[in-house]
């Protein structure tokens, strides 16, 4: 039965590399946010564990469907920004840039649809900005890992 379902899943894949790009960029989006997000609503922003539960619920779907948008957008911007400099420093900038540029938006519905008040959203929004500046470029390492797993 496993060897059947991952042929199956093997077979919707396939190797071209928009399927393999929509894979890696949506687990690697999923994988990280149900983690970082879960951790930072609960510890930080002080929802109860239901709501946690709720916003990762309702985020996932999100994820799923701005994965590969956001992939795309970060690629877009490491190709427009990207400067010779040191490159570490300018991974970190471009990382950072893109993912806080992108994912604040986001996060503010999902808070929202989560049952989160006005100061939570507040609250969440500040903390996962600082947050996100923190992890904005642990999630393009992780991304560019998932990717190269993929043979991306």
């Amino acid at each position: 039965m496993l060897s059947m379902c991952k042929t199956y899943i093997a077979s919707l894949i396939s190797n071209t590399i928009f399927h393999k790009r929509w894979v890696a960029d949506t687990l690697a989006m999923v994988v990280y946010s149900t983690i970082v997000a879960g951790i930072n609503e609960y510890f930080i922003v002080g929802l109860g564990l239901s709501q946690v539960i709720v916003a990762r619920i309702f985020a996932t779907p999100i994820n799923i469907l701005t994965a590969r948008p956001y992939g795309i957008y970060r690629d877009f911007v490491f190709q427009k920004f990207s400067i010779n400099s040191k490159k570490w420093v300018n991974d970190l900038v471009v990382d950072t840039f893109s993912f806080v540029s992108f994912q604040t938006p986001l996060y503010i519905i999902i808070l929202r649809f989560s049952g989160a008040s006005f100061w939570e959203i507040f609250t969440g929004c500040f903390s996962a900005l600082a947050l996100l500046l923190l992890v904005g470029r642990l999630y393009g390492l992780w991304l560019d890992l998932v990717r190269k797993l993929f043979k991306i």
